[in-house]
């Protein structure tokens, strides 16, 4: 077994823990700008692309395959996302979209962001396969208010963290499957509850840190997360994983998504916390 520290990144999460309730005081809207009913706000505007990168490889029959991670950071000082849906589309040298090709189905990959802090990264990462060499991609965020709804900031307090903590990569015959790429992750959940349905994530760089593709869990349900420590296996098909990949420089984030059973919860407060994204320099034994 090899076990290595790689650059970790803690995602922290923001929940109000311990507020609202039988006893929570009701807002006064005059009191307090803070007090601004639910938006649903231009996410294109507001999520950026921060880092970004993908690599093909040939896949059966002329298709291609296309290992992604794409970065985005809520510039929005304000509001917190909540329930954002957005589609990773790809282009050709043309500039015309290229289809991808079933389980996903249609010329998009559906993503589903639960909540996004001031400040905070998400990451999209996934393999996928279209049918056509792709050079770029095009995001399309989801303008139904339904799917798109943002909570002003200071309405929230408390924090929760869900951090990835240390990754062991195992190979040869720890491995389950000799035909993957399998981390065993401790995540650390300061959650006072369960979370179920959190998406592990992985985002691939080469041995200068650039983003190179990611991958999101294959071979099992997305974990279930309790209060303290946790172990998480996050397997990943090798012939997904892009050739030029430094395992040593591998990030892993844990996400919240629509599956996950939780909601924010709203009162006055003047605490104002932001989730953030560190790295932790990579070690070998």
């Amino acid at each position: 077994m090899v076990k290595r520290m790689v650059a970790v990144a803690l995602l922290s999460m923001v929940v109000l823990s311990g507020c609202g309730g039988e006893n929570a005081p009701e807002p006064d809207p005059t009191e307090s700008s803070a007090l601004e009913p639910e938006a649903h706000l231009d996410a294109s505007e507001f999520l950026t692309v921060g880092e970004s990168g993908f690599t093909t490889r040939p896949g059966e029959d002329g298709t291609v395959l296309v290992s992604y991670a794409i970065l985005l950071t809520n510039e929005n000082p304000d509001y917190a996302a909540y329930q954002v849906g957005v589609d990773v589309g790809w282009v050709d040298v043309s500039g015309e979209p290229v289809e991808v090709l079933p389980p996903a189905g249609g010329p998009v990959r559906e993503h589903d962001p639960l909540w996004i802090p001031p400040g905070a990264m998400w990451v999209l990462a996934d393999v996928v396969e279209v049918s056509a060499e792709p050079v770029d991609f095009e995001l399309t965020f989801t303008e139904e208010d339904t799917f798109n709804r943002w909570f002003a900031y200071e309405r929230l307090s408390g924090v929760g963290e869900v951090t990835v903590s240390e990754a062991t990569m195992r190979d040869g015959s720890d491995r389950e499957s000799a035909e993957s790429w399998e981390a065993v992750l401790t995540v650390d959940s300061t959650f006072d509850t369960s979370l179920n349905a959190v998406d592990p994530v992985a985002v691939f760089r080469d041995v200068d840190g650039t983003v190179v593709g990611g991958s999101r869990t294959y071979g099992a349900p997305d974990a279930s997360i309790d209060h303290g420590a946790n172990e998480v296996v996050l397997a990943t098909p090798e012939a997904t994983v892009p050739d030029d990949v430094d395992p040593g420089q591998t990030e892993f984030f844990m996400l919240l998504t629509w599956s996950t059973v939780w909601e924010p919860t709203l009162e006055l407060s003047s605490n104002r916390v932001v989730g953030t994204t560190i790295g932790v320099p990579t070690t070998r034994d």
